[in-house]
Formats: C-alpha cells, structure tokens, sequence
C-alpha cells in the first residue's frame, strides 16, 4: 500500500510538470506568433518612414512620375495598420506605439500630400518651407514610433532568449523526474514480482529462476551445489492458537534469523505459505547438512513473538543427485519429510 500510495504521488506530480511544460510551449509558440506581428509592423513603419521622406526628395526634384506607385503604397501601409485586427490587441505591448500615433501620422501624410499637390500648381518658397517642416515632422514621428517598435521587439525577442533558457532547464528537471518515476514503479514492481511482501525473502520465481542459473552454472563449469527445503513444526497449530497476526510475525523474525545464519553466497526464499528454500553454491550436501543443523539450532534456541518456541525439519539434496529443477527439489523434499517422519525437529540429506 505504502508503494502504491507513493508511486500515484509520483504520477500525478509528473502529470502536472508536464502540464505546466505544455502552458509554456504554448507561451513561447505564441509570443513567437506575436514577434511575427511585431516585424510586420516595424517594417511597414520603416517603408512608411523611408517612402515620405522621398517623395518629398523627388516632388522638389522635378522627378513627379517616379513617386505614384510610393504614395499609393503608402496609403494602403497606413490603412493596413489601422485596419489590422492584431495591431489593436497587441498595442497595449508597446509605450507609444497605439492607433492614436498611426492617426496623427495619417493625417500629417494627408496634410502633406496636399501640400506637395499645391506645390506643383503654385510652387512657392514659403510652400516649400512647409513642405520641408511638414515631411521632416512627418518623418520623425514615423521614425519615433519604428524605433520605439524595434526596441520593444528586441526587448521581447531577449526574454524569449530567457524563456528558451528556462524551458530547457524545466524540461531537464520534467524528464529526469520521469525517469525517476519510471525507476521508482519499474523497481517496485519488480521488487513484488521477485520478493515476498511480507518476510521481503525472495519468492518463488526468484527461487525458480536463480536454481535454474545455478544447475546451468553447474553443469557448465562442473560444479555442485546443493538445496536446503524446511519448514516450520506445528505452524498451523500457532496459527490456530495465535492467530495469523502473531504467526506473520514470526516468520518475519524466523527469516530474519535464518538470513543472518547463512553465508553471503547462499540464498533463502519463501517458496510457500511456512514452506522456504535455502540455495548453497558450491557446496555438497554433506557440507550443507552441516548449515542445516546450524540453522534448526539456531531455531530451536531462539524465542520468537509472544514468547513463542518454534522449530524447523529440514531437507537437503544436492545437484550430483538430480538433474532437473524438479528433481533436486524432490530430493529435498524427500528429506524433509524423511526428518518429520523421524519426530520433526531434525535436519536431514538425501542419500
């Protein structure tokens, strides 16, 4: 239970790491979006700036024909600004780039136009004099609201630098928290395939699976081990007497104990409800029947939960004497019931 609750706790924090991963893809994917606008905007105000300032040049020039297409390019700029939609929704980006400065400029670019109008009519000193102030007001405050734009442009285009920066380091932390779950859950439930919930021996697919390595190691290598089966006297009549409470507790203690009794090479697993293996490598089962012993004095002088004496039978077999998996735990099987049938409390081999 404790795995479980800990493992959905992983879940749901990764989960919400991606969803906040996901907002901040789309607050890059849409300030990008808002960046496209926004060069879209410098660049009409840098032709507008650019195409005033020399239609005024040519209109003094005497070079008339040449600036038509400018000032009708320039008209549909200034109306595209004020017509499009994104313009107003992303103005309130900018310090003084609104639809107030792209008015007055319209409305100076009509003043000027009529001015150059007159001017080929009735060309003037004092008309050309305003022409001039005219264009040059007209051009820095086209030129005011371009830079203002490009500035507030960079200062963006450098935050989302930031923001790159951020996201890859958040995206780092979301993946290595991945893994981290993904570790924690794989190692989890590996650990309930492979061990026993309640005594934490290895279980019976351990057991199956490390015997089967063993009788390949020892086949190749020529090799013996040998294989230790007990299990404890009377434990349906503790469970009875007790409870299955107090009987969980002693099979804790006892496989405690039993770990601590044995060499680092060698392995217990619980193959059954009282019912444990024992794997020794490298060991005949005369030299294993001397751990067994060990193991049932150990026992058999230790008090367990609730003041309670238990003892083991045990029965060992080694690889010399069957070939098989089925056939050494037969063997060893065998043996504990030959010490059961001999008053329990016993350790004994296969002959």
């Amino acid at each position: 239970m404790k795995y479980t609750r800990i493992s959905t706790y992983l879940i749901f924090l990764t989960i919400f790491l991606l969803l906040i991963n996901v907002v901040m893809i789309f607050f890059i994917f849409h300030t990008v979006k808002v960046l496209e606008n926004d060069a879209s905007i410098v660049n009409r105000m840098g032709v507008i700036r650019g195409s005033i300032q020399r239609i005024t040049k040519l209109e003094l020039s005497g070079n008339r024909n040449h600036y038509t297409n400018l000032i009708e390019e320039t008209d549909q700029l200034i109306e595209s600004l004020l017509e499009d939609k994104k313009l107003v929704f992303f103005a309130k980006d900018y310090t003084d780039f609104d639809i107030e400065n792209i008015i007055i400029i319209q409305n100076k670019w009509h003043h000027l136009k009529k001015l150059l109008a007159t001017y080929q009519a009735n060309p003037t000193t004092p008309l050309l004099i305003q022409i001039l102030n005219e264009s040059e007001a007209s051009w820095e405050l086209t030129n005011f609201v371009t830079l203002n734009a490009q500035e507030v442009a960079e200062s963006k285009v450098s935050g989302i630098n930031n923001f790159y920066i951020i996201l890859l380091i958040y995206t780092i932390n979301v993946l290595l928290v991945i893994w981290v779950v993904y570790s924690y859950v794989r190692n989890n439930l590996e650990f309930k395939a492979s061990y026993d919930s309640l005594t934490g021996l290895a279980n019976r697919h351990s057991y199956e699976k490390t015997i089967e390595a063993e009788i390949e190691r020892s086949n190749r290598y020529k090799t013996n081990f040998s294989l230790i089966i007990y299990d404890i006297d009377y434990f349906k009549k503790i469970n009875d007497t007790y409870g299955h409470e107090v009987g969980d507790k002693i099979l804790i203690e006892l496989s405690n104990l039993v770990k601590n009794t044995l060499r680092k090479s060698d392995e217990v697993f619980r193959v059954g409800g009282e019912e444990f293996a024992i794997i020794t490598p490298e060991t005949d089962a005369t030299q294993t029947l001397v751990l067994a012993e060990k193991i049932r004095k150990e026992v058999e002088a230790a008090v367990f939960y609730n003041d309670i004496k238990v003892t083991l039978s045990l029965g060992v077999a080694d690889s010399f004497s069957g070939k098989t998996i089925s056939d050494i735990y037969r063997l060893a099987d065998l043996a504990l019931y030959k010490a059961k049938n001999a008053g329990r409390n016993k350790a004994e081999k296969h002959l």
